[in-house]
């Protein structure tokens, strides 16, 4: 009851009086159009090949890449989708809010009754008909090619990521340290050893598993149990990591670190840069890429890492290649970029958006948004990105707005108007005195209540 009771005093405290605040400055003139021209934050990316990718984001946007362009698909919904995983390029799904699941068959996308209203936070498959969704309040949903149906998993805490070397041997990880496992027949809780929030799984073999998260925390698994592993840094958030084998892994994550594992232990990598990473990705190990804020792109050839001139200052959340000549990383405000190492610089048009290639990367963008712009998120340019207010913020968004009808209109709405109140706070300083005042208000309240 405190959490819906805080959902209506944070639409009469900062919504409402937000939107009447920006309409004594007389913003009138910003309307989003959907599909085409887009600037929804993209979350995720997949492909079955470089000709056949799909990336998805906020209000249910789904892009298709065919090799040659990028097209919106018709999702039939309007919420974020955080997740998309396929065995084929005509057998793809797609998860997200309020149990949102969503399939393609290489012709249209349909929307699959999930059972739940739950956040879904991640999706992974060892085929089209053995399929694991994980979410919210230890929500874990089981495709068997007919039909999803939910699954045991004796936890309410969220799950954010899964990952599994078979259908026999899937691993579910999140807050407070959880990690599950699934043996094709039930899922049991593990010992982590942590209480830490676990952001991410991957591994090269089911008797070789890494998970990864906040705290600095890196945990192995080796068959038998977990144990926390030595990671050389004390940075407080690891958010990615990719392998090449078991003795070549790389974990990226805040301040700019970027970890190695040899298969013996972790060292520290020098990337030259401060800014926060999010994901990594590779075709080999002599060959890695990684991407984050304000559009760092990284490239490792096996012996060192150099930036790479990605074109936008736009934060990168997802990268993904079929090649090492053919990678894709999307982000904040719809963000493609494209990298192909052979290609020269030129520009072409394509229906609705602009495509610019800059130096190796092919930046693209939309009408209406630019990658040039300033943070267009309200609480991060008062407070920065991964500032303790933002996560704060955030994680009231994820963990309590998002789970009901209510709190997702207050999150539309805040999103809807952000981009015109950065603006507007960059060229008016009281203005900017007022928004903060609301969002300490809103901070206090979030204090007193635990979050």
């Amino acid at each position: 009851m405190k959490k819906y009771f805080l959902i209506l005093i944070l639409a009469e405290l900062f919504v409402f009086p937000f939107l009447l605040t920006i309409s004594k400055h007389a913003i009138a003139d910003w309307e989003w159009q959907n599909p085409f021209p887009q600037g929804h934050a993209l979350e995720s990316i997949w492909g079955s090949s470089g000709t056949d990718v799909f990336a998805v984001g906020y209000y249910g946007t789904i892009l298709h890449y065919d090799g040659t362009s990028w097209t919106s698909m018709d999702s039939g919904t309007t919420n974020l989708l955080y997740g998309v995983w396929g065995s084929s390029g005509t057998d793809v799904f797609a998860v997200g809010w309020s149990g949102t699941i969503l399939h393609y068959d290489g012709t249209s996308w349909t929307t699959m009754n999930s059972g739940t209203t739950n956040v879904l936070e991640g999706v992974w498959g060892s085929s089209g008909t053995d399929v694991f969704a994980v979410g919210h309040d230890g929500t874990i949903l089981h495709y068997d090619g007919t039909s999803w149906s939910s699954m045991t998993s004796d936890t309410k805490r969220t799950l954010y990521g899964v990952w599994g070397s078979s259908g026999t041997d899937v691993f579910a990880v999140g807050h407070d340290g959880t990690i599950l496992h699934y043996d094709g027949i039930s899922w049991t809780t593990m010992n982590s050893g942590t209480t830490n929030m676990l952001e991410a799984v991957w591994g090269s073999s089911g008797t070789d598993v890494f998970a990864m998260g906040w705290g600095c925390t890196i945990l192995h698994y080796d068959g038998y149990n977990w144990s926390e592993m030595s990671s050389v840094t004390t940075i407080e958030i690891l958010h990615g990591i990719w392998g090449n084998s078991n003795t070549d892994v790389f974990a990226v994550g805040e301040d700019g670190t970027i970890l190695h594992y040899d298969g013996t232990s972790w060292t520290t990598m020098n990337s030259g840069i401060t800014n926060a990473f999010y994901s990594v990705w590779g075709s080999s190990g002599t060959d890695v890429f990684a991407v984050g804020e304000d559009g760092t792109i990284l490239h490792y050839d096996g012996t060192s890492w150099t930036t790479m001139n990605s074109g936008t200052t736009n934060t990168l959340y997802s990268i993904w290649g079929s090649s090492g000549t053919d990678v894709f990383a999307v982000g904040h405000d719809g963000t493609i970029l494209h990298y192909e190492s052979s290609q020269t610089t030129t520009t072409t048009t394509i229906p609705y958006s602009t495509t610019t290639t800059i130096s190796v990367f092919t930046t693209t963008t939309t009408p209406g948004s630019t990658t040039t712009t300033a943070q267009s998120c309200s609480s991060e340019q008062i407070y920065g990105e991964h500032s303790e207010e933002t996560e704060l913020l955030r994680y009231f968004r994820d963990n309590v707005l998002s789970q009901s009808p209510e709190g997702q209109e207050i999150i539309k709405l805040y999103y809807d108007w952000s981009p015109a109140i950065a603006e507007m706070m960059e060229n008016d300083e009281a203005f900017k005195e007022e928004v903060k005042g609301m969002i300490d208000g809103v901070l206090e309240l979030m204090g007193g209540e635990g979050y």
